[in-house]
């Protein structure tokens, strides 16, 4: 299994090149119809994009290729150069587009039409509508998101429903779940098979299977206007931005609140890190700031300054895929364990942090153990200049992402490895000659990366094989 999960990974850079995650979020600003491109990777403002309309939502394709803004009060959406982070040509879409949601192969964006009871299909490559879904909701549509195929389609209403659209069945729609009242933003942890919709008019939270819709609703104590919201990939924890007062709060999936947070002013929305290991929160108002917060300590790590912007109210993620880069491997870490490489066993950490690459002929057959990491997730990082990879990870949707600047931002590939004591297969086939450099891990099951501060850096702490070889 692992053999044809690293297989089809690498069969993805092959056809693809370097699937670079974006290094720009964009802010709606609806109070002076602008949008803010955000260096994630120095938390820093770079621009304000003008001219953009009623400004309510914005979205990043997952190749990080374009993001879309979507205008209100204009019935439009904008296309932003992630490069230059200029602006397009608009498109015209349907009435009131509120929020956008992109496929996960990037190729299409589905724009939820307020005032029109649609859905309009934009292919990304002509930058066109391709196809309108009429009368999505009994009423209004307003956030969606993807569930495999299937776009959850929040439907505002007193009570609100959630919706599917299947869009690998044409676009063919069904109810899902029953929701609490005035209903806007949604969430999923397709870990925990559950998702999650705040209920503006409710004071509440709703939290829904994602297979048989099974309904169950918390009170956001703390939140007059539950507005925006975000779930870390694993569930665990889901935040809660209050659109009418200054608290974020952040709830277990049983309901219970864990932390509140003052953002000393009035919570327009929420972006989550791909990641799920940080969270922008923008707070109203004309250069008011950006709060980020640590999701794993639920603390504010600093406010990022936005001059010139006017966030108001904001649906939906305008986070998405977006993640800080790096290029450095990481530092030596501790617990060494085996790998062997065409029939050859090493020490995996001989030749760290040394330049040297041992040679290996094609084909290349990749086994390895970790005797001793029972039920463990597995993580991958790999240099790989032959493919045009730098420095990345392997997520768990095998797509590789540039290494975020805090390395226990890292996600897995697999969440649960039993180790069965012998030696399991990786990777066997052809690779074009060149130089690879990659780490394997295998630690506690907690959805990320876990890293110890030793000597001069942060280390790994679970056990792993590092090697780098010259395929040739």
């Amino acid at each position: 299994m692992l053999a044809s999960i690293f297989g089809a990974a690498l069969l993805t850079v092959f056809a693809v090149g370097n699937v670079n995650a974006a290094l720009y979020a964009y802010v709606p600003n609806s109070g002076n119809q602008t949008a803010s491109a955000i260096d994630t990777s120095t938390q820093t403002q770079t621009t304000v994009i003008s001219g953009m309309g009623t400004t309510y939502s914005a979205a990043v394709a997952p190749n990080g290729s374009v993001a879309y803004v979507a205008d209100f009060s204009n019935n439009r959406i904008f296309p932003i150069n992630t490069t230059t982070n200029t602006a397009g040509a608009a498109i015209a879409v349907g009435t009131n587009p509120v929020n956008v949601t992109f496929s996960s192969d990037s190729t299409k964006a589905y724009v939820s039409n307020y005032g029109a009871n649609s859905i309009s299909v934009v292919d990304v490559a002509s930058g066109t509508v391709s196809t309108t879904v009429a009368a999505v909701c009994p009423n209004t549509p307003v956030q969606t998101t993807f569930h495999g195929a299937k776009l959850l389609i929040v439907c505002n209403s007193s009570p609100s429903t959630v919706r599917i659209m299947d869009t690998a069945n044409g676009n063919a729609l069904s109810d899902l779940a029953t929701v609490g009242n005035s209903a806007y933003n949604i969430a999923i942890s397709t870990t925990s098979g559950f998702g999650y919709v705040t209920n503006y008019g409710a004071a509440s939270v709703s939290k829904f299977d994602l297979t048989t819709g099974a309904t169950t609703t918390y009170p956001a104590t703390g939140v007059n206007n539950p507005l925006g919201l975000a779930v870390t990939p694993d569930g665990s924890k889901i935040f809660i931005g209050d659109y009418s007062g200054n608290n974020l709060i952040v709830m277990d999936p049983n309901g219970n609140i864990s932390a509140t947070m003052n953002m000393g002013g009035q919570i327009a929305g929420i972006g989550r890190s791909s990641n799920g290991s940080v969270m922008y929160v923008p707070i109203k108002g004309l250069a008011t700031g950006i709060k980020v917060i640590n999701a794993s300590s639920n603390t504010v790590t600093g406010t990022i300054a936005n001059p010139g912007a006017n966030p108001q109210l904001i649906w939906g993620d305008f986070l998405g895929n977006v993640a800080a880069p790096a290029t450095a491997a990481p530092s030596a870490p501790v617990n060494p364990s085996k790998m062997t490489i065409n029939g050859t066993s090493e020490a995996t950490d001989a030749l760290y942090p040394g330049n040297f690459a041992s040679p290996v002929a094609n084909p290349v057959h990749f086994t390895f153990s970790f005797p001793g990491c029972a039920n463990g997730e597995l993580h991958l990082a790999m240099s790989a200049p032959a493919l045009g990879l730098p420095w990345s990870y392997l997520d768990g949707s095998l797509h590789w992402r540039p290494l975020p600047a805090y390395l226990d931002q890292i996600t897995p590939f697999v969440t649960t490895f039993a180790d069965n004591g012998t030696q399991q297969e990786l990777y066997s086939g052809y690779l074009p000659p060149g130089i690879y450099d990659f780490f394997l891990v295998c630690d506690s099951r907690n959805g990320h990366l876990d890293i110890q501060t030793r000597g001069t850096g942060p280390a790994l702490t679970g056990m792993y094989v590092h090697r780098r070889i010259m395929v040739y």
